[in-house]
């Protein structure tokens, strides 16, 4: 099986290879706003950890922070998510996604 290229372009013409050599992509999403971003990066990484642990190889997990810059507006980091999210396999929802406008779309 020929691995997957999911190349995605924002809206400042950057260009991101979500794939890096793996097959299959599990988003996470979770609750952001209301945070900072010392508290939001750490959270996510740290969940990106467990779930990567876990996971075959040819699994690569995805959070919003690898797609979205911290000052982007809360739409501007949707664009960017939802495309991965469909291209994703699973979705990983933290605890508080229910308290997450964002993660609640995403889901």
């Amino acid at each position: 099986m020929a691995t997957k290229q999911i190349i995605i372009e924002d809206r400042n013409g950057k260009r991101l290879n979500l794939d890096a050599g793996k097959k299959y992509l599990v988003y996470i999403g979770g609750k952001v706003s209301g945070l900072s971003p010392e508290e939001y990066h750490k959270k996510f990484e740290a969940c990106r950890k467990f779930v990567e642990k876990y996971l075959p190889r040819c699994y690569q997990a995805v959070i919003p922070m690898d797609l979205c810059e911290d000052d982007w507006e809360w739409f501007q980091c949707m664009e960017a998510c939802v495309p991965v999210i469909k291209e994703s396999i699973a979705l990983i929802l933290m605890p508080d996604w229910k308290e997450s406008k964002g993660a609640t779309c995403e889901k």
